[in-house]
């Protein structure tokens, strides 16, 4: 068993402090949060002023750093942990998958939409179910795999629910993240 570490919990250093840690406590991986932050947000945390978070539209910037980083560390990079979902605009969701084709990681997260319950949910599903056909198309073209993470809130909150929405779809290519503390929640 290999144990990497989601840097969503190292708010307070940086991807240079980070990775040496990793590298001492004995992990194996790092997984990068990227996703673009809003600029100076109050306070510091897992979700908002994450130091070791890398922006999303600047991404290819970071690419040398990352793999820089990993690699004088001896981390794997088993997954790329963004925030892009199934339902966002069609050019960051291929920029997602090519982030991670140029760190050389071979997993992303691609979530499913969020739901509330204020509209339908079968049109959210369908759409989505459509919407993952072609992420599903796209990450085999890239020879990655897309992941969908098992969350409150969103259209796949529980087990059950994720394996009824991936039902048909290629698991070389699409995967799921069992996040028991999420299904908790």
């Amino acid at each position: 068993m290999k144990f990497a570490l989601f840097t969503v919990s190292t708010p307070t250093l940086s991807p240079e402090e980070v990775a040496p840690k990793l590298r001492e406590y004995g992990y194996d991986g790092i997984e990068w949060r990227v996703v673009d932050e809003a600029p100076n947000p109050p306070g510091m945390g897992f979700w908002h002023g994450n130091k070791s978070t890398i922006p999303m539209t600047d991404f290819s910037g970071h690419v040398e750093r990352m793999k820089t980083l990993a690699g004088d560390n001896n981390l794997e990079m088993p997954v790329l942990g963004t925030y892009v979902r199934s339902n966002d605009a069609w050019g960051d969701i291929e920029a997602a998958v090519q982030a991670a084709v140029a760190l050389g990681v071979p997993k992303l997260r691609i979530n499913v939409p969020l739901y509330d319950g204020t509209q339908p949910f079968r049109p959210v599903w369908d759409k989505a179910r459509e919407d993952y056909k072609r992420i599903e198309e796209l990450v085999a073209k890239n020879n990655v795999q897309a992941l969908i993470e098992i969350h409150h809130g969103t259209i796949c909150p529980s087990a059950s629910a994720t394996r009824a929405f991936v039902e048909g779809l290629d698991p070389k290519y699409v995967g799921v993240i069992h996040d028991a503390g999420n299904m908790v929640h």
